[in-house]
């Protein structure tokens, strides 16, 4: 589906959350991708700017963010660790001091220094496939 097919079919959805949002004064935005989780990344950027600022070069267009299949992995690979599910403080901390700030620096870590950081080869394997290419 091309990204104005999806625009168009969220037409609706967007007008009414313009109308709903405008009732009770709260903002809602659309991300949508190939995964539910880098589709939660996208909402939060689909915000309007005075609330996050954020936008990494993509342009949500009425608080909708399409991540196209094809730039999903240059999408998510930009990211700052700290807008991966699942990574608090104390794991974005320990991977800071490996030199990790964004996803892609995930890739020049060992599987294992990367697991003997985080504590747990769980989430070790689970940040390894999020920035990895399928």
């Amino acid at each position: 589906m091309r990204q104005e097919d999806i625009r168009n079919a969220s037409r609706n959805r967007t007008h009414n959350s313009k109308t709903h949002s405008t009732r009770i004064n709260i903002d809602s935005s659309i991300g949508i991708a190939v995964s539910k989780t880098v589709a939660k990344i996208a909402s939060g950027f689909a915000k309007p700017a005075s609330k996050s600022g954020e936008t990494h070069g993509y342009g949500a267009v009425d608080n909708i963010l399409v991540i196209e299949p094809e730039k999903t992995l240059e999408f998510v690979q930009q990211l700052d660790i700290s807008k991966i599910p699942g990574v608090g403080r104390t794991t974005r901390s320990n991977l800071k001091r490996l030199g990790i700030q964004k996803v892609a620096d995930i890739l020049l870590v060992s599987p294992k220094t990367l697991t003997k950081t985080v504590g747990d080869a769980h989430i070790s394997q689970l940040l390894a496939d999020f920035c990895a290419d399928d």
